[in-house]
């Protein structure tokens, strides 16, 4: 199974949601993710601030390293 990455965020956000799904832990919030196909894009709500605000993030293959 690929990896899959969202670029949305930033780093002081909470994550609240993935595709309308509760982001329980950051290991099944990433399961979630690479069951995803890339180019695909989802709702992710995040608190940033004090303030809930929801995304629309666009799913990417994340590079291999070697």
């Amino acid at each position: 199974m690929a990896q899959r990455q969202m670029q949305a965020s930033r780093s002081n956000d909470l994550i609240i949601s993935v595709n309308n799904k509760p982001a329980i832990s950051a290991l099944e919030t990433m399961d979630q993710v690479a069951e995803i196909r890339p180019g695909s894009v989802i709702p992710v709500v995040v608190m940033r601030d004090d303030k809930q605000l929801t995304l629309q993030v666009t799913i990417q293959e994340y590079p291999a390293t070697n």
